[in-house]
């Protein structure tokens, strides 16, 4: 899988966390990547740092897209995961991939991890756009 650093969301996001919405270091402005809204995009998050938690914590990823402003004032969710459990993302390299079709609308994408069940103790991802994945391991 090769990552563009200009079409990453996060490059390693700590999310040893409580439990609340952490939203992604990167915004990624559609206008000016000059991508084209209406073409599919593959986002992978693969973790870099097995979760570790103390209770049964789990991890939701949203992709979360807004028109006005890189604020996100009007977040509107295009596309999300369902809740993955600790045992899921305690495995490191795993990846979770997600298929979204941006509006012409929606300038601005971002994501959101929301961290449930528990407190993490330990977990790091990176996610980002790519064009196809090399090792067959995607779910979701």
């Amino acid at each position: 899988m090769i990552l563009d650093a200009h079409a990453l969301f996060s490059d390693d996001q700590d999310l040893s966390q409580t439990v609340a919405t952490y939203n992604s270091t990167n915004v990624l402005d559609f206008a000016a990547a000059g991508i084209d809204a209406g073409a599919p995009l593959r986002i992978v998050i693969q973790v870099t740092e097995a979760f570790t938690s103390g209770g049964a914590a789990t991890l939701q990823v949203q992709v979360a897209g807004d028109a006005a402003s890189a604020a996100f004032g009007a977040e509107v969710i295009l596309a999300q995961t369902p809740a993955l459990a600790l045992a899921t993302i305690a495995v490191l390299g795993y990846q979770i991939a997600l298929n979204v079709v941006p509006s012409t609308a929606l300038r601005w994408m971002r994501l959101n991890y929301v961290i449930g069940g528990a407190t993490t103790t330990a977990g790091t991802v990176t996610a980002g756009i790519i064009l196809d994945n090399q090792d067959g391991q995607i779910s979701t």
